[in-house]
């Protein structure tokens, strides 16, 4: 049985994995330590595959790290981005 990816499905998992394997193995708080990351690199994965655009990909991203790596930023290409100044 194959399973056939769109592209943005591809990015969305690929995004995942690049965040995943950086806050799992160099951000440092007591969250990231706590974790089961196999549990969570599988419902993780599942939720991004969902997202049909970077705007939905970058909010499902907020939505599963910030929790585990609460000072985390995430900027994905493609997205424009805004800047703030007092």
């Amino acid at each position: 049985m194959s399973v056939a990816q769109t592209t943005q499905e591809l990015n969305n998992l690929t995004a995942f994995n690049k965040l995943y394997g950086y806050v799992r193995y160099f951000h440092p708080s007591d969250e990231a330590a706590s974790i089961d990351w196999e549990k969570f690199a599988i419902y993780g994965s599942g939720k991004v595959q969902k997202c049909r655009d970077v705007q939905c990909l970058q909010e499902t991203l907020v939505e599963l790290f910030e929790p585990i790596a609460p000072t985390i930023q995430i900027e994905l290409k493609g997205k424009e981005r805004k800047e703030s100044f007092p």
